[in-house]
């Protein structure tokens, strides 16, 4: 297997990788993504808090209904008894009826405060998500600025190393790119490492862990093995 093109390719990827990382690792870059994830936060929480607070006026809305509704029974069940229009018979019934109106009024004054202490949170909430939106939007517009100047420093440079990148990769082999794509895709660069170590001990160039005997013998008869712990490809310097 001839490694060289390969080997060359990988070369400029580690050059554009390093610059494109160094654009990554930004402070300002890294801003920008927290700010706009506190942004996005704070954007649903809003939304939450502003649903949130519908719900409660629905109940609130119901509730009110409720207590005039039977506040309206209380007065002319009072106007009733009052006048002595009600028979002995009447009246007891009337009473009783206010004695369960007046039960029902002490539940619902309970659900009203606990209506207006979720009203409160919901508002408390909702002030606090819109200020922490517009706070995460101006720390946003701020890292950009900053990161798209930066960015704009490395630009030429960055086209440079990728042009170069890929005016090599037509040269290299299709399967070993095959082989070198998986393997960066998984994370793994360098993808191809050169062996360490000496004939009789072998290692890995990339983790360091030795090479079984399956492994050196493949190494010794091609020039180039596969990792076991790793899955990197070695291959003989």
């Amino acid at each position: 297997m001839n490694l060289e093109a390969l080997l060359k390719y990988q070369k400029a990827d580690l050059e554009y990788k390093k610059l494109n990382d160094e654009l990554k690792n930004d402070p300002n870059y890294k801003k920008m993504k927290d700010s706009k994830e506190a942004y996005n936060a704070a954007k649903q929480k809003g939304i939450d808090s502003e649903a949130a607070a519908e719900s409660v006026l629905a109940q609130y809305d119901s509730a009110l209904a409720f207590m005039n509704e039977n506040a309206k029974k209380v007065e002319e069940l009072c106007v009733k008894i009052s006048a002595g229009q009600l028979s002995t018979e009447e009246e007891a019934k009337a009473v009783a009826e206010l004695e369960e109106l007046k039960i029902t009024f002490s539940e619902w004054e309970k659900k009203a405060s606990q209506l207006k202490a979720n009203a409160e949170k919901a508002l408390s909430e909702y002030a606090t998500a819109q200020k922490g939106g517009k706070t995460a939007r101006a720390e946003y517009e701020t890292a950009k600025a900053k990161y798209e100047e930066f960015k704009k420093s490395k630009e030429g440079g960055l086209a440079e190393l990728k042009s170069k990148r890929d005016a090599l990769a037509s040269g290299v082999d299709e399967k070993l790119m095959g082989i070198y794509k998986q393997l960066t895709g998984e994370g793994k660069y360098p993808a191809f490492v050169a062996q360490l170590g000496d004939e009789k001990f072998p290692t890995c160039g990339a983790c360091g862990m030795m090479l079984s005997d399956t492994a050196k013998r493949d190494l010794n008869a091609n020039g180039y093995c596969r990792c076991e712990t790793c899955h990197r490809i070695i291959y003989k310097p």
